[in-house]
């Protein structure tokens, strides 16, 4: 039992190194430079999107305008041609009634375009920021890989121990503690936890059944049924 637990001591110095590593200010950094970039890349296919939809808006109004102007110069011939004073005040009306159509159709093209710059500044600006997160994380990534290399002579005399002790481990007990280390939990191996009223788990302090704990004092070591770690008691034999 000494054995796996050293075994499982160095591992968790491992976890440790990595842990460091995953919560470097360089790692938060390209973390940030990754979610910037797909914040952009979402940000920028709206803005694409709304772009699109403002250059149709803008190219439909203009047809329409085009066909205001026409309907004018046609109202304006007729004017020359009239003499009927009924006629004449109803083209007018006509006239006027179209010009305020080109009015608001000017008016509703200035806004498309002011909308039109606004989303050109805004690409750009996301354009910019994703050039500076993506120089920060050039940067962030040398850096990690400096703080990696700090721990790479420990790590390889951590590995170098793990692989020694591997094989003077008892084979059933090294192939329980890898399938549980597959499903990620650490530490594999906890004490049994006895007060006055209870035996718990020492992983996730569940209570321990007696015919557990009678079947741990038999075997040396028993499978928590809630954690699913392996229970052991410190003077088992």
């Amino acid at each position: 039992m000494n054995k796996i637990l050293e075994y499982q001591r160095l591992e968790g110095e491992l976890i440790n190194i990595d842990k460091k590593i995953n919560q470097s200010n360089s790692m938060k950094i390209i973390n940030q430079a990754n979610d910037n970039a797909n914040n952009a890349k979402n940000e920028m296919k709206n803005l694409d999107q709304k772009a699109g939809e403002l250059v149709k808006s803008f190219n439909e109004l203009q047809e329409i305008m085009k066909k205001n102007l026409l309907n004018i110069q046609s109202l304006e011939k007729q004017k020359v041609e009239m003499s009927n004073n009924e006629q004449v005040k109803k083209l007018y009306a006509n006239i006027k009634a179209v010009n305020n159509n080109l009015n608001i159709i000017e008016q509703r093209l200035a806004d498309i375009n002011k909308n039109i710059d606004f989303v050109l500044k805004k690409f750009h600006r996301v354009k910019e920021s994703v050039v500076n997160s993506k120089d920060k994380k050039i940067k962030a990534q040398s850096d990690l890989e400096e703080y990696k290399k700090s721990f790479e002579k420990q790590q390889q005399e951590i590995d170098k121990q793990m692989k020694v002790l591997s094989s003077q481990i008892e084979p059933k007990i090294f192939e329980l503690y890898q399938k549980i280390r597959k499903e990620n939990v650490y530490p594999v191996f906890v004490n049994l936890i006895q007060d006055s009223n209870n035996s718990r788990c020492g992983g996730c302090k569940s209570i321990i059944p007696i015919a557990r704990i009678n079947k741990l004092k038999n075997t040396g070591y028993v499978e928590c049924e809630e954690c699913r770690r392996i229970i052991f008691i410190n003077d088992a034999k």
